[in-house]
């Protein structure tokens, strides 16, 4: 039996078809064991020589697990890879809550729990807000699984598309996302944007299959990386069609309408605002995860 009690934390992953989550190995560091009735991975740290002695069952690990810190990336990690939030979650009682409610004690619920389980349920909107069935987990490919090669030096910009992952108000989202844009050249993100929006077209982002839940045999499906690249690249068409060629200056100023409150505002007014900002999402979304495999 595992040790619950040496746990320090686990990680949520929302929005995935359930037959299709398994347990994977991460960096040959890294077990994330899938708690079977929940959408949970924990961490477990591998011991040297694992491969020579281990017979894949958690119980015969040590016990140890990632750090909140170490779980956070591997969080941000798997959000990249699947385009859902994750939510990093206490296993035991007693974490101090990050946001301090207002009002009188609850003896009995746990605050640091109550708020994981918060960030839960906003991650669940999250996921429907940008999909209608559920995704396929895609570690079945190895080649994915080796986040110290594929991600070095990245932990900042995923964290960033890890945050904007967790929005369900769409400008929050494009705020978040412009500032991987920021990263990837260091100033406005303008120079990073003219750089890099034609390679959209001919890069391939890989497979992310969305499954519709049918009674049928063969469940129709999507590949959600495709599905973003036809809709950024017939925006970039429409823009250019339209006059407007320096495509930097022109997403960098939804960026500073979000950002400033100077002039040229944009704020929440559900409907113009943000049906403006949702078109440019396919584009912006796709340049961020260009940044981060570059």
């Amino acid at each position: 039996m595992i040790d619950s009690s040496r746990i320090g934390c686990a990680i949520y992953v929302p929005g995935m078809s359930s037959y299709t989550l398994e347990p994977f190995v991460v960096d040959d560091k890294w077990f994330l064991h899938h708690l079977t009735t929940e959408n949970l991975f924990i961490p477990f740290v591998l011991p040297d020589g694992w491969k020579d002695t281990w017979d894949e069952d958690p119980t015969s690990l040590s016990g140890d697990t990632a750090s909140f810190d170490e779980a956070v990336m591997l969080a941000n990690c798997i959000s990249y890879d699947h385009e859902v939030p994750t939510v990093v979650q206490p296993f035991a009682d007693g974490r101090a809550p990050s946001y301090d409610a207002v009002g009188f004690p609850r003896k009995w619920i746990d605050p640091g729990k109550s708020y994981a389980e918060a960030l839960i349920t906003a991650s669940e909107a999250a996921v429907d807000v940008r999909f209608t069935d559920c995704l396929r987990f895609r570690y079945s490919d190895d080649s994915l699984n080796e986040f110290g090669g594929r991600f070095q030096g990245k932990a900042e910009p995923l964290a960033m598309y890890g945050m904007a992952l967790r929005q369900v108000d769409l400008l929050a989202e494009y705020l978040c996302l412009y500032r991987i844009c920021e990263w990837a050249d260091g100033v406005n993100g303008k120079k990073f944007i003219n750089n890099n929006v034609d390679a959209i077209a001919g890069h391939d982002f890989g497979e992310l299959w969305l499954e519709h839940l049918t009674l049928e045999r063969e469940r129709p499906k999507r590949n959600v990386f495709e599905e973003y690249q036809e809709r950024a690249v017939g925006r970039l068409e429409a823009l250019r069609t339209g006059g407007e060629e320096d495509i930097g200056k022109y997403l960098y100023g939804f960026r500073n309408g979000l950002a400033h409150g100077k002039s040229d505002l944009l704020v929440q007014d559900f409907g113009a605002s943000v049906d403006r900002v949702a078109q440019e999402l396919p584009l912006l979304r796709l340049l961020c995860r260009l940044a981060i495999a570059g």
